[in-house]
């Protein structure tokens, strides 16, 4: 009877071990999370990309309004910043401090 009963508490420690066991690997192999991860990595991805679309669409446009007010010898307010970027030897330059607003 003694022996019968350490057989029962062996046989419910061994339930509850693979039971456990078989909880973690059900975990482990569960993908779901990764995938939601990498979906959301391609949207940031996307967003960002879009974004600076936006961005340089935005700069070309204020450099192009910059470039005809100063053509056309009208003081503009950011007509400063033309002169000390000095706009016609460096556009990239002046583009990126625009940006950086």
């Amino acid at each position: 009877q003694r022996l019968q009963q350490k057989l029962l508490d062996i046989s419910e420690k061994l339930e509850d071990i693979q039971g456990k066991m078989n909880s973690q690997g059900n975990i482990m192999t569960d993908t779901s999370p990764l995938v939601k991860i990498k979906k959301a990595i391609h949207t940031m991805r996307n967003d960002i990309l879009g974004l600076d679309t936006r961005i340089g669409v935005v700069s070309s446009t204020l450099l192009h309004s910059l470039l005809k007010e100063k053509s056309q010898g009208k003081k503009g307010e950011f007509d400063a910043l033309v002169d000390d970027y000095e706009l016609e030897d460096n556009v990239l330059q002046f583009t990126n401090y625009l940006i950086s607003f």
